[in-house]
């Protein structure tokens, strides 16, 4: 699969860039740094080789959405007012007269764990948790019980031989 460049994420999506941080003179550069290091960010998170991933795949297709998101993620953090607007993915629910919304519970396990052990936005996490090895869930499943997986199996194998294969002259 082929790194995503700064020309394509121009062409791909509606975002004003400049908007979130990007500097207006020689943006591209600073663009394509914030994708090879969401690049980087995937393949660490996910233990995937993305080199190596079908683009049109299911799974290439998850990790570059993922790339996608994670860039757009990174660039936004730039943003001044993102300190304040960041926590806005760990509210459970909101209301005002005349409208509530549930968004994400951060006190049940099955959110908490990939919130805080994958990424904090609930969207790239979930995709990130979709396609990665099962080598990092296990991981991230130690690092969350505190219990390593094994590293080795019994396989149980029946030794019994059938009558045909025995020695007729052993007694056996």
């Amino acid at each position: 699969m082929d790194r995503p460049t700064a020309e394509d994420y121009r062409l791909d999506t509606r975002i004003d860039w400049v908007s979130l941080g990007l500097p207006e003179q020689a943006p591209d550069v600073i663009l394509q740094e914030e994708i090879d290091d969401a690049w980087a960010y995937v393949k660490v998170k996910t233990c995937l080789d993305l080199d190596s991933l079908d683009p049109l795949s299911n799974e290439g297709r998850l990790a570059l959405r993922a790339i996608k998101l994670r860039t757009i993620q990174q660039a936004y953090h730039r943003t001044p007012g993102y300190m304040s607007g960041s926590f806005n993915n760990l509210i459970k629910s909101f209301a005002v007269p005349g409208y509530s919304e549930t968004k994400f519970d951060p006190l049940n396990p099955d959110q908490a764990f990939k919130l805080n052990l994958i990424n904090e936005n609930p969207q790239i996490a979930e995709l990130l948790w979709s396609i990665m090895t099962e080598e990092c869930k296990n991981n991230i499943l130690a690092q969350m019980t505190g219990v390593d997986t094994p590293f080795s199996t019994i396989d149980e194998r029946d030794w019994f031989y059938p009558h045909s294969y025995r020695n007729p002259g052993s007694g056996y």
